[in-house]
């Protein structure tokens, strides 16, 4: 591999290292980023990213293990619109290093926003888990994967 190449790789790692892990599978998946959206239980803790044909992911903070959810899990403008709906009202975004009840990164943005509806984040949240699809891959969707986002984000 010569020096051009090299750096051209670097240069298009990089960006995909600094992503959240939801942006990081949108990117390997081909999609393009935010164009779904994440809601998080705390902020950066268990997450859901909900794409627009209803399936999504569970992952929790930066850890690279996910368990995919199956289409038509979410009727995604409903989840949208109760999501604006809990939003409405509050009048910033999460501030850095402060621990809201729930956050919500709505599609075409990357600010999250603080709700305080936590029991709408946690059904959102086990609605995706019992909607999960069996383990496929050997690294980000296996067994293990599960077992830990189990775990972490208390599903039984």
């Amino acid at each position: 591999m010569n020096a051009g190449m090299f750096r051209l790789a670097a240069v298009a790692v990089i960006p995909l290292f600094a992503a959240s892990a939801a942006t990081a599978t949108a990117l390997a998946d081909g999609e393009t980023p935010n164009a779904g959206l994440v809601v998080s239980l705390p902020p950066g803790g268990c997450t859901l990213l909900v794409h627009p044909d209803g399936s999504g992911s569970i992952h929790y903070g930066a850890a690279p293990r996910t368990v995919q959810v199956a289409a038509q899990a979410f009727d995604f403008d409903r989840v949208l619109q109760s999501l604006r709906e809990s939003v409405q009202g509050e009048d910033a975004e999460a501030p850095a290093g402060t621990q809201p009840g729930a956050g919500v990164v709505f599609p075409g943005t990357n600010v999250v926003r603080r709700f305080d509806d936590i029991a709408l984040a946690r059904s959102l949240l086990e609605t995706g888990w019992k909607s999960r699809l069996p383990p496929t891959d050997l690294w980000h969707g296996n067994d293990e994967a599960h077992a830990v986002i189990q775990r972490t984000c208390g599903f039984d």
